[in-house]
Order: C-alpha cells, then structure tokens, then sequence
C-alpha cells in the first residue's frame, strides 16, 4: 500500500513545476513581445532623427543663402552707394578673394542696366568665357529695388554656382545694381556635422535633381544627375516630405552601400535635402536589442529553473520556519536601515546594527530594559537620550500608558544632537502573532542626513548658478535694446520685430531666474567653499569689462583705479567674490541715473596685509 505522506510531495513537486513552467512561458512570450515593441520603436526613432537631422540641414542651407544675400552682397551693395570706382573695384575684389570664397563672380550694374564692372575670384578666372550672364530679369527684378535668386548653373572644373542680384541703394533712390555667382561648393563644409549616426551624410540636389553639396567633392564638380532616385523625385518634383520608413527610401548610394533615406524639400530654391545613413548601422542598433533580448531571456529561463529547485528545497523546511517568518521577513527587508524591536511594554527585544550606528549605544546595553520617557534620567546616562527620542516619536500618544499607540501609526520626522547631528525619518511597523493580538512593535529608522544635506547644497548652488547667469542675460539684452534704439544705426521693420522677439524672450529668461533665485532663498545652508590664490585685481578688471557695454547704453562711466602695486594675489572663493562684484556692479549700474559715474577702487589697507576695494556711485 502506497505511503500518503510521501503522495504528497511528489503532488508538490509536480503542482510547483506546472507553476514555473507556466511562469517560463509567459516570460519567453513577454520577452518576444518586448523585442519586436522595441524593434518597431527603433525604426520610427531612426526615421525620427533622421527627420530632425533633414529640418536642421535645411535649415543650414536656408541660412547660408541668406547670409549671402542678405547680410554679405546686400550690405555690400549697401556700402558702395556713392563711393568713388577705386573703392568700389577694391571692396569687390576683396569680397571676391576672401578666404572664405564665398563667390565665385561679381558684377556691378548701373541703374540703365549696363555692366560697369566685373571681378572674378583668382581661381575661377580661367573660367569667366563659361560663365553665364546675369539674366536680364535678374537685373530687372534688382532695379525694382527687389533681391533676385536664379536657378543653380555648373562650371566646368569648378562646380555649381548660384547667381544673386541685389538693388544698390542711396538717399536719392536706386543707384545700380551688385550681382554675384554665390559658390555653392563651400554649402558642404556648413553641412559636414549633419549627419545621423556615425557613418551616414546629407546631401543637397538642386530643381533639376543635381548635386550641388555632398561630402564627395567630385560629385559636386561634375553636377552628378540624381533625379532617377525615387527619393529624389519625390522631395524635388512632388516636394513630398519623405520619412524613411517606406520600402523604396532604403536604396544603393554612390558608394555602393546599402541605406536608408529620409529628406525634405527646400521650396524657397526648388532644392531637397536628403539624410542617408548606412543600413548595416541602422541594423547593428537592432541586432544590439534582439542580442539583450535573447540573453535576458536566457537568464530570466536560468533564473526560474533555479528559483523552482530553491523552491522545491524550501517546502520541504517551511513548517520548521513558519513561527518565525514574520519575524524574519520584517527585519531582513529593512536591513539597510535602522530596526529596533519590543514590546507592548515597550521591553527592547532586538537593535541592528545600522541602529546601534545611529544612536551611539549598543544592543546589549538596552536588551531586556523598559525603554521610559525620561529613561536617560532614570538610568543616569546621557547617551540613551537618543533611544527615548526614538521610541517616543509618536504625536499625540500618551507616553505614561504602556502600549498606548493610535491605531495609525505615521511616520514621523526626528532630528538628534546626540552623538552626533541626524534627520531621521521613524515609521513604526506593529507585529500581531497567531491571534491578530499586538505581540510587539518595530521601529524602522531611516536617516535622511544626506538628503537634507544635499538639498540645502542644492538650493545654494541653484543661487550661484542663478546669479552667474543674470550678468550675460542682462548684457544681452543691454546690446539688443542699443539695437532696437538705434544706438548702432537704423534697422528694418522686420529686424526689429526679430530683435523684439529676442528681447523678450531673453526678458522672460531672466524672470526665470529671479524665480529660481526665490526658490533658492526658501531653504538658508551653507556651501562647499574652494579657496585658491588669485589675482583679485584681474578678477575686478574682468566684471569691469563685462558691464561697460551695459554702463555706456546708459550713458553711466565705469571707472576702476588700480592701486599701485601690481601683486595683489589673495587666497579666496573666486567664484563667489565674483558674483559678489556682479552683484554690486549690475546693482551700481541699475540704480544710477544717465550721466552718471561708477567708480571701483583697490587700495592696500593701512600697514595690515589686506587689500580695500570700494564702489561708489551716483545713485
């Protein structure tokens, strides 16, 4: 006849099996799941940075025609309205010339229209036969007083060039006009640092699908035809913006590498960008993922196999342990912080360790003794002061009544002297046994000190930062509204609404930081100081100099007199003497009316080896 005690663990053991391989199932089932969640994510984030890699490429090649156009020619054209044909010939040729060889070709009309000069860039003059010229309704569009952009034309040899026409105007109207071939060659090196992953590049192809910036230079001279790839017909002919994500934007470049493309059109120009990014990188990040997947997979199925025979081990002891899990399972999950265990006559059974560390007494000096309120008293020992605090950390119980808790236990907030300075948060777990009686209580003590500590560190530093970024807002936004005054000469309507724009932006960012000033001021601390030697006399010299430009815009003068002795090197804080002269300067500055005088003085002090300095204004 068949033994029942020993049914019964094999009826265990298969019931505990059946349970972990469900577990195992579930966990290769979430795993697969997990894997091919993050695989499509991965997809959409490469074609998400690709996307944002095209926005600031094109963003780059918008800017750089208009840099060209706008701030360079027209500002030239600007400043040759009147001047004699010496000048004139000597300001193109240096344009023409520079080393940043922005053009390649300029050309300066009359307001009939006639050519009256031309200048080509050194390296471009065994060229100028192939050159086109300016199209007349360039010049037409020009002398309307408008800025022209024509379409993108390839010389031999040189590569492509972009032609621009900009009206030269005077007090008494349009004067002529300045012309000139933009070189579309130097649009690569803007473009070199945009580019998604490590391997991948950005190019640029004009209406006519050709390239005119690309990371190959030779592509660029020969004006290779492009416009046969989908993705280039798709960004330039149907200016459609292309995400990557479909099946003909992964294709073979030039280099004969597989990639995936993402692109936008630039329709000012008619031009696209395109983003390309080798497919064998994109594929490395997944292979990466499948790779984690696959071994957290294989330890998650290690991990249960192992757990199951521990379990299997532990049924087989549990009916020895079961008086003694509670017990167990309170004080070895709050092994990192402070435990102290007793009674409902508040009789000390168990201290820890971490305990012991933080009220300065060991275990066996308590074990066994009834904890009072004024227990340091009765026991004649200081150091037990702590222990009491600790214990008798409830609001509102009476501290006289053995056992006299509320049915809520909080948790509460201490802060010890003895024996040495700690916040402690205190929670108070009670202990029931068979009958659901209260058989004891466990205080749980967590020490907070760092956490206070680096709070109060934090809203100090939060301060400084704050203050060391207030003096650049506030020149910024001294030299903007210089700008919007006119203190450095007239600007257009749409200057200034940009100007106005950044102005009150950069007003908001400095009401941000009077509100983290405020935020920092709630909680008072001390800072980690950093003394080293230093050249206070520099240090002075270098505020002055930041707070001129803010000073002359209020026609304040800003005097610093250095007193004789050059060698004035002082052990201090620099950072925080500085933003103490920032603090004062900016202050001096912002309280004095126009007109006014700031003066800062550095003088020896006395016979004592000390330096005065002293600020003085009219405010």
């Amino acid at each position: 006849m068949e033994n029942p005690k020993l049914k019964a663990p094999r009826f265990k053991s298969y019931a505990i099996w059946l349970f972990f391989i469900f577990v195992a199932a579930a966990l290769i089932a979430g795993n697969l799941l997990w894997m091919n969640l993050v695989l499509t994510d991965s997809a959409e984030n490469v074609s998400k940075i690709q996307m944002a890699v095209a926005f600031q490429a094109r963003e780059v090649v918008k800017n750089f025609i208009e840099q060209l156009s706008g701030d360079i020619l027209q500002k030239t054209a600007d400043f040759l309205a009147g001047e004699d044909e010496e000048k004139i010939n000597k300001v193109l040729t240096g344009l023409a010339d520079s080393d940043e060889a922005y053009f390649a070709r300029l050309i300066l009309y009359d307001k009939e229209g006639k050519e009256t000069l031309k200048i080509h860039r050194a390296e471009a003059k065994y060229l100028q036969e192939t050159f086109k010229d300016v199209a007349p309704e360039g010049i037409s569009h020009a002398l309307d007083g408008k800025r022209w952009i024509g379409k993108v034309e390839f010389l031999g040899g040189f590569g492509p060039v972009l032609s621009v026409a900009v009206p030269i105007r005077s007090a008494q109207g349009i004067d002529g006009v300045l012309a000139g071939d933009v070189n579309l060659k130097v649009l690569a090196g803007r473009l070199k640092d945009f580019k998604p992953g490590k391997s991948g590049q950005t190019y640029v192809v004009d209406q006519a699908g050709r390239i005119i910036s690309h990371s190959n230079y030779f592509l660029v001279i020969s004006g290779s035809d492009w416009l046969s790839r989908p993705i280039v017909q798709k960004i330039v002919q149907n200016r459609e913006t292309v995400d990557g994500l479909n099946a003909d934007d992964r294709y073979f470049n030039d280099a004969g590498l597989e990639v995936q493309a993402a692109g936008l059109p630039v329709p000012e120009f008619g031009w696209g960008v395109v983003v390309e990014q080798p497919f064998f990188e994109i594929q490395t990040s997944s292979n990466q993922i499948l790779t984690f997947g696959l071994i957290s997979l294989g330890i998650g199925l290690v991990l249960i196999i192992v757990l199951n025979i521990n379990f299997l081990a532990l049924g087989r002891t549990s009916a020895a342990l079961e008086k003694e899990r509670d017990r167990i399972s309170a004080i070895v999950s709050n092994l990192t912080d402070g435990l102290i265990q007793y009674d409902p006559d508040f009789r000390i059974q168990l201290m820890n360790p971490r305990a012991e560390e933080m009220l300065g007494i060991k275990e066996d000096e308590v074990k066994d003794k009834i904890v009072t309120r004024d227990f340091d008293i009765v026991t004649r020992n200081a150091k037990f002061k702590a222990l009491a605090s600790v214990i008798f950390a409830e609001p509102g119980d009476d501290k006289e009544k053995k056992g006299a808790f509320k049915e809520k236990y909080p948790l509460v907030e201490v802060v010890l002297k003895e024996p040495q300075e700690r916040w402690l948060k205190i929670a108070t777990v009670p202990i029931a046994d068979y009958q659901g009686k209260t058989a004891g209580f466990i205080k749980v003590i967590h020490d907070v000190s760092r956490e206070r500590v680096v709070a109060r560190m934090k809203s100090e530093f939060i301060s400084i930062v704050a203050h060391q970024l207030r003096t650049p807002l506030a020149a910024i936004k001294w030299t903007l509204r210089m700008i919007l005054d006119g203190d450095v000469g007239q600007i257009t309507s749409e200057q200034k609404t940009f100007l106005e724009q950044g102005y009150a932006s950069n007003d908001r960012m400095i009401f941000l930081i009077n509100d983290l000033l405020n935020v920092a001021r709630i909680e008072e601390g001390r800072f980690g100081y950093e003394f080293v030697e230093t050249d206070l006399i520099a240090l002075i010299e270098k505020n002055v100099a930041n707070f001129q430009l803010a000073a002359r815009s209020k026609n304040i003068s800003l005097i610093f007199e250095k007193p004789a002795v050059e060698t004035h090197r002082v052990t201090i804080d620099s950072s925080k003497i500085d933003l103490v002269f920032q603090n004062l300067i900016d202050n001096a500055i912002k309280y004095s009316l126009p007109g006014g005088r700031i003066e800062l003085k550095a003088e020896p002090y006395k016979d004592r080896p000390f330096l005065l300095v002293s600020i003085k204004d009219s405010g």
